[in-house]
């Protein structure tokens, strides 16, 4: 993997983990990020242009030419935006980005506009805002600057010019260390043919997903729904790849199958052969969607660590 070099802003991870409907409050701290510190900022503008400032603090000072006279006005929490950066590509670093690669942390997803959201590991949304790629005379090199949707300065990390990138190292000692899991059509940078990467068990409290390869572009998804210990509803759906999804065009079937014993052979009773439905990546996550009876709304699958 080619590293992003060390710039500057610590991060704290987080560990809790929770399937992404989980509506509960996350803790306090921000595991995902720690705000860069603020300072006065002064900006100074005309009747037709304005210099946007690249921070905020509780008080800032603003002066103003009008009518050959100048004024100076003091007001607390003045809002600063700084403009969206229309120049840069930054589809290099699209896509999901998990503190230390481990699919149950914090992590961000970044979009190829430039907007940014990060998460905490639960799914919960924490902060979202946009980047601007920027020079620093001081150490002569670009970085990249995240800014929240506000206009203050969030996190900041180095840019090497490269567009192959799948580690960020923020802070001074390189930590935290985010790395690019998947891609913004779910697939990142790992070599894995188009669809395998939604491969694997992915699981949301009761209800279970396992995706398999079945070989020249087509997979099976076997959707299982603990009913009770003895009994459960599996759905399965025959798939084939199609524009980042996966997906079951009337071909899927839903049974209710009960085990009368541990060992025994379980029966199975059919509930309809006829179901459709596709499976997206959102947040990190695998979306079920349900065309035949819409089972799985608000639900969100994350990739097991079984």
């Amino acid at each position: 993997m080619k590293k992003i070099a060390i710039l500057t802003i610590a991060i704290t991870a987080a560990s809790f983990v929770s399937c992404g409907h989980d509506n509960s409050q996350p803790a306090a701290q921000s595991p995902a990020a720690t705000t860069a510190p603020s300072a006065a900022v002064e900006v100074t503008s005309t009747a037709d242009t304005t210099a946007y400032a690249e921070s905020t603090d509780t008080t800032s000072t603003i002066t103003a030419a009008a009518d050959d006279s100048t004024v100076t006005t003091s007001a607390a929490a003045v809002p600063v935006k700084v403009p969206a950066d229309s120049d840069t590509d930054f589809s290099g670093l699209a896509g999901f980005w998990y503190v230390d690669g481990d699919a149950a942390a914090a992590y961000i997803h970044f979009a190829s506009d430039g907007s940014f959201q990060s998460y905490y590991p639960n799914g919960n949304k924490e902060n979202s805002g946009y980047l601007r790629r920027e020079f620093n005379s001081d150490i002569n090199n670009y970085y990249y600057a995240m800014y929240l949707d506000s206009g203050e300065p969030y996190l900041i990390f180095s840019d090497d010019g490269l567009n192959d990138k799948t580690d960020i190292y923020m802070g001074y000692d390189g930590s935290p260390h985010y790395v690019k899991l998947y891609g913004e059509g779910g697939l990142g940078d790992d070599g894995r043919a188009p669809g395998e990467e939604f491969c694997g068990r992915w699981d949301c409290e009761r209800a279970h997903i396992s995706i398999t390869n079945d070989a020249d572009g087509q997979f099976t998804a076997v959707v299982t729904w603990s009913d009770s210990a003895a009994s459960y509803v599996e759905w399965v759906y025959p798939l084939t790849y199609s524009d980042g999804k996966l997906v079951c065009d009337g071909i899927g079937k839903k049974s209710y199958v009960t085990a009368s014993a541990p060992a025994a052979e379980p029966s199975y009773e059919s509930i309809y052969t006829n179901g459709s439905a596709e499976f997206s990546f959102r947040d990190g996550g695998i979306i079920w969607r349900d065309k035949s009876e819409n089972s799985a709304d608000n639900m969100l699958f994350k990739l097991s660590l079984e």
